[in-house]
């Protein structure tokens, strides 16, 4: 029996855009998100340059439209809104749907 998979809607918060059509826009530019620490919690703040989204913890849940959560959980929700909005769904209790999450944070 074969199924069948379509992607209706992607989302996506990166070091190099906070969407798809900015991470497009910069891949297409050849741009960089790589930059000196500003919003991650480490003491490796002055050793390394890093491929961090630009925003603090503050900034990701205005854009979550939530309370603070962790980093991750952040992201993973604004990347999640924007494909269920990009998909056109309305009720996502309505809606059969998958969720793939890549991340490297922590």
């Amino acid at each position: 029996m074969s199924s069948r998979i379509h992607i209706t809607g992607m989302g996506i918060i990166s070091a190099i855009g906070p969407s798809v059509d900015d991470t497009l826009r910069s891949l297409q530019n050849c741009s960089t998100g790589i930059k000196p620490i500003t919003h991650l919690q480490t003491r490796h703040k002055n050793d390394f340059v890093v491929g961090e989204v630009p925003f603090s913890n503050m900034e990701l849940a205005e854009m979550a439209s939530v309370q603070p959560f962790n980093r991750t959980t952040l992201l993973g929700m604004i990347a999640a809104g924007e494909a269920i909005k990009s998909a056109g769904i309305e009720n996502v209790d309505e809606a059969r749907t998958g969720f793939i999450s890549s991340t490297t944070v922590a």
